[in-house]
């Protein structure tokens, strides 16, 4: 999943770029350049804390 996403980025970001400024300006190139790069961010932030919360076991932990 995460190894295409550079390659979607490098073909849409350029048109999404194109498009926007087109449209509405440096505002709506703005709005367009946050919300895809939360939106692809979103699951990546899951799984780093995910894995964070999760406490490891320890055989050296005190009894």
């Amino acid at each position: 999943m995460w190894g295409t996403s550079l390659a979607t980025a490098v073909i849409c970001a350029p048109v999404l770029a194109c498009w926007a400024l087109a449209q509405g300006g440096p505002g709506l190139v703005a709005l367009a350049t946050f919300s895809c790069g939360a939106v692809t961010c979103l699951p990546l932030a899951v799984l780093v804390n995910r894995h964070r919360t999760r406490q490891p076991i320890s055989s050296t932990a005190p009894r």
